[in-house]
C-alpha cells in the first residue's frame, strides 16, 4: 500500500508532466528539418519515459522504477566519462608524437 505522501508526490509529478507536455503540444506547429523533428521525437520519448516510471511507482514496482531512472542517468554519465577518456587518450598520443 502506497502512503499518502508518496501518492501525493506521484500525482504531483504526473500533473507536472502533463502540464509540460501540454505546453509543448499546444504550440500546434509541426517543425520541418532533421534537427527539429529529432527534438520533437526526444520530447515525446521523454514524456513516455516519465509516464512509464510513474506507472511503475503507482503499481508499487519501486525497484523497477528506480532502476529505470538510475539507468537513464548512468548511461549519460558513462557517455561523458568515455568522451573525457577519449580526449585524455588523444592528448596523451599527441604528447608522445611531439616528444
Amino acid at each position: 500500500m502506497i502512503s499518502e505522501k508518496v501518492q501525493k508526490e506521484i500525482d504531483n509529478a504526473r500533473k507536472f508532466g502533463e502540464q509540460l507536455e501540454d505546453i509543448v503540444v499546444s504550440k500546434n506547429q509541426f517543425p520541418t528539418g532533421d534537427r527539429n523533428v529529432l527534438l520533437i521525437a526526444y520530447w515525446a520519448l521523454m514524456f513516455d519515459y516519465h509516464k512509464g516510471i510513474l506507472s511503475l511507482l503507482q503499481s508499487e514496482f519501486f525497484g523497477a522504477a528506480f532502476a529505470r531512472a538510475a539507468g537513464r542517468r548512468s548511461r549519460g554519465a558513462r557517455s561523458r566519462d568515455l568522451d573525457g577518456l577519449g580526449r585524455r587518450v588523444g592528448q596523451h598520443s599527441e604528447r608522445r608524437v611531439q616528444g
